[in-house]
């Protein structure tokens, strides 16, 4: 029989066969429910020499397992996860997690699929204490080919681990050739406009939704942990940078699991908005899972509804931050305090920095013939240019929509910088800083562009037609494509040295009171 026609906790019983024959210190100990976990015949017909049954006491079972894990054996246990995790929590934490004993803890029949048994038998808890717990490893596989490659690598390490199973039979997700590394997530589906992440037999659930979601073109990126301790902090970030939005679900409480490790990354790493879709702060019942998914609202519906929201909310939500470095007072000739550049351009200003870039470049109307000196300029330099409009004097374009997809591009990769061009450079900046993820800066010199990244870590430049001229446009491009943002660290240093620049330009040309007002204003920054 394959594994994909098998059941969850028949595909252990067959893996541990394996494992056993691979290595004849693998133990399989159960606590009177070999039936239920699947090991009873499969491993108890083909290796009881490797099959220890405690009877009902599942402390004890734990006992056992860490005495043979002491002696150089790899004893499995197995009971439901309220019993492998709540009722035996101290036993774990002393004799497993606090001596580093190399135990593997199975718990069957996660969260609401225990649904016959009731509240009583439903944990919800299992992934959240397991987690807290130090020196341990949590695991949730979510199909058959996962489960084998997960107790293959169980088997190999060394250290505590907690897995939960899944019992009934599922769809497969992946293939023979599924491999497991607990520091590594899968990017089941890739997307722009909203993160899904989800463990075990949630990603069951949330394959299809995913799918119906981009058939109404909403594009899920689609994260499964199979870890959830080690966390594969790298992929959720990047996910998270790139959507704005974020949604959890899991077979458990809401509170410490998945969604509390999602939420503990990208508050400390990346601040964006989180929906937690779980069981809330209660137990469980006797009912089946359609009832308790509509009942705790995290079922194939309300995952989709809150996918649909969050991305509303992102396009809505207030910007990441909209800046304006200067007032604008119509075009720029050189006077006020923050003077355009005087001589010839730098080194890295003839080469026009970078090359190979990825620009999304918009306009309304008014930025329009701006946009075009902007576009030429950018091709002419190499790089690769997005066009998101307006794309003629005659047609009026609002805001938003450019700003809108200027933000799309950005978010899912199509662009790595923006510019967006209209009459006096306010009202782009404010269009596109209204998205999530977007830091629109509106600028009217060359040191203004390059501060806005250095400082700010402007990913959007906003360009006045009536301020700037298309000569001095691709100029300020050019100082904004090859800057860089400066750590806390460096900032102060950087813009100390912009002011003095700018303070002995001033001087040069004879305006001491607008030198002054510079001195005064980094004498303030060094206090």
């Amino acid at each position: 029989m394959q594994l994909t026609d098998m059941e969850m906790r028949a595909v252990y019983g067959t893996v541990l066969n394996e494992l056993i024959e691979r290595n004849p210190n693998v133990y399989c100990v159960e606590a009177d429910l070999s039936k239920a976990s699947g090991t009873n015949p499969r491993v108890t017909a083909a290796h009881p020499a490797n099959f220890v049954n405690v009877g009902v006491s599942e402390a004890n079972m734990i006992g056992v397992a860490a005495g043979l894990a002491s002696e150089g054996k790899v004893p499995f246990c197995a009971s439901f996860s309220c019993f492998a995790s709540r009722r035996v929590y101290d036993q774990i934490t002393i004799s497993v997690a606090y001596a580093n004993n190399n135990v593997k803890i199975v718990g069957t029949a996660p969260g609401i699929t225990a649904g016959p048994n009731g509240g009583t038998h439903m944990c919800f808890q299992d992934l959240a204490i397991m987690r807290a717990m130090p020196n341990m490893q949590v695991f949730s596989p979510c199909d058959p080919y996962e489960l084998r490659a997960v107790l293959h690598y169980m088997a190999a390490d060394p250290h505590p681990t907690y897995m939960q199973l899944i019992r009934s039979r599922v769809t497969p997700l992946f293939d023979a050739t599924r491999d497991f590394d607990p520091n590594r997530a899968v990017v089941v589906q890739e997307g722009g406009d909203v993160t899904l992440v989800s463990t075990g037999y949630m990603t069951q659930v949330a394959v299809p939704v995913a799918r119906q979601l981009a058939a109404e073109g909403i594009a899920v990126e689609l994260l499964h942990y199979p870890s959830v301790k080690p966390f594969d902090e790298a992929t959720l970030l990047a996910s998270a940078r790139k959507t704005g939005a974020v949604v959890t679900v899991e077979n458990q409480s809401v509170l410490g699991g998945l969604g509390g490790a999602v939420c503990e990354v990208l508050a400390e790493q990346c601040p964006t908005r989180v929906r937690r879709l779980g069981v809330p702060d209660r137990f469980g019942e006797v009912a089946t899972e359609e009832y308790l998914f509509d009942k705790h609202g995290f079922g194939p519906a309300q995952i989709a509804a809150a996918c649909r929201a969050m991305t509303g909310e992102r396009q809505e939500g207030p910007a990441r931050r909209v800046v304006n470095l200067v007032p604008h007072r119509g075009p720029s000739t050189g006077s006020g305090p923050w003077p355009n550049p005087v001589g010839p351009r730098n080194e890295s200003q003839e080469r026009g920095g970078p090359t190979d870039m990825r620009i999304a470049l918009g306009s309304v109307v008014k930025g329009f013939v701006l946009k075009t000196a902007v576009k030429a300029h950018l091709i002419k330099r190499g790089h690769e240019v997005l066009d998101v409009g307006c794309h003629d004097t005659g047609v009026f374009v609002k805001f938003p929509s450019i700003g809108q997809r200027i933000a799309a591009a950005l978010r899912d990769g199509r662009a790595d910088l923006a510019v967006n061009c209209c009459g006096s450079g306010t009202g782009a900046s404010l269009a596109a800083g209204k998205f999530r993820g977007v830091c629109a800066v509106s600028c009217e010199s060359v040191k203004t562009a390059r501060l806005a990244r250095v400082v700010n870590d402007a990913n959007v430049l906003c360009l006045g037609e009536s301020v700037v001229s298309p000569d001095l446009a691709c100029e300020m491009v050019d100082a904004f494509l090859e800057s860089r943002f400066q750590s806390a660290a460096e900032v102060p240093t950087a813009v100390l040295a912009f002011w003095a620049e700018a303070r002995d330009e001033l001087m040069a040309r004879g305006e001491p009171a607008a030198s002054r007002e510079i001195e005064m204003l980094a004498e303030k920054l060094e206090t």
